[in-house]
């Protein structure tokens, strides 16, 4: 090996390997030429290492992908879960606003409805037109009597029915 201030040898350096025959005749090489090649570090070891290295770097990868995936899981979950729990507030509201709204229909009803349970039959000319208030033909029923005839019906013929 060479020492400080002084070159090496031509054709090799400070840290080559031996030189081999490349298997070419003596000569010639690849291109005609016949020259000896520096003999090439067996590929094995760092081959390994580089096998090595992505084998981890592949296991990292897919822990950190399952790290997201369950995050990413996990947070799809709570916003689920608030979402319902949300819209189920919202819908509780406008059902109590529904319910609210059907007692103020009742009430009206009831405030305006015949008192007693009775209820109002119009005449013909009434039922036919429009209900005139005040006419002396319309009758207030009760429950008993609201599926009787009104006087105004059509009687029928002797023996229709």
């Amino acid at each position: 090996m060479p020492t400080v201030g002084r070159p090496a040898p031509p054709g090799t350096s400070p840290g080559a390997s031996p030189e081999r025959s490349t298997g070419v005749p003596a000569g010639q090489d690849a291109a005609g030429g016949g020259r000896k090649l520096p003999c090439q570090p067996d590929p094995a070891p760092v081959r390994d290492a580089v096998h090595a290295y992505w084998l981890a770097e592949s296991g990292r990868r897919d822990r950190e992908l399952a790290a997201r995936l369950n995050a990413w899981r996990e947070g799809f979950a709570a916003g689920m879960a608030e979402g319902i729990d949300v819209g189920h507030g919202l819908a509780m509201g406008e059902i109590a606003e529904e319910k609210r709204m059907q007692v103020g229909i009742v009430q009206a009803l009831r405030d305006s409805a015949p008192p007693a349970g009775r209820w109002h039959v119009c005449c013909r000319a009434c039922r036919l037109g429009r209900h005139r208030p005040g006419c002396r033909r319309c009758e207030d029923r009760t429950r008993e009597t609201f599926g009787r005839p009104h006087p105004d019906d059509y009687p029928g013929q002797d023996g229709a029915a």
